[in-house]
């Protein structure tokens, strides 16, 4: 893996005062999670610790279908008004993991504050919704079938993309996306 310079500048402070106040904002309120994050094993890696003390319901967003990103193995939500996605709502997350989640998730999706339905009751939650730089293929994604197919290469790539969590910005990653790839694919071997 190619690694830049360490001079290179973390963050802008605008997008640290983006990250503030959102999640100041936000600090009651939960994240429904509808892809790759539903799963333990991936979360605890994301938030670089247990997530016992998180608490889970099951909630459903109306109004969308997950879509495949195209040439990726993680889901972009579709509107689609006859659809719903099935997902958790997750609890009790700090201020440093919706840092490293929005880290995880990237430049290419923002937290919005959107509605979820949990035990038939409507609950504001924040959900990550890709930007329109974004692209998707017209392939489902469903998450039972990427827990059997490409779980265990995406928690590798997780591993080291996580690794270099307040080294080098969202961007900085997608510069080396596919050395990342390259060696997950690698130490699967």
């Amino acid at each position: 893996i190619r690694r830049p310079p360490r001079s290179t500048p973390l963050y802008s402070s605008a997008a640290s005062d983006v990250y503030k106040r959102q999640t100041q904002q936000y600090k009651d309120i939960g994240l429904f999670f509808f892809g790759s994050l539903i799963s333990e094993e991936m979360m605890e890696i994301v938030l670089d610790h247990s997530i016992k003390k998180l608490i889970y319901h099951e909630a459903i967003l109306n109004g969308y279908s997950l879509q495949k990103v195209k040439d990726e193995n993680y889901p972009a939500l579709f509107k689609n008004q006859e659809a719903k996605v099935n997902g958790v709502l997750v609890k009790g997350l700090n201020q440093m993991d919706i840092k490293r989640i929005q880290f995880f998730e990237g430049e290419d999706y923002n937290l919005n504050k959107m509605t979820v339905e949990v035990s038939g009751n409507v609950e504001h939650a924040l959900i990550c919704c890709a930007t329109n730089n974004i692209s998707t293929s017209e392939e489902k994604w469903v998450f039972e079938e990427w827990n059997k197919s490409t779980k265990y290469l995406d928690i590798e790539v997780a591993k080291i993309h996580m690794s270099y969590y307040d080294k080098l910005s969202s961007r900085q990653i997608e510069d080396i996306w596919e050395d990342i790839r390259m060696a997950a694919l690698e130490n699967l071997d």
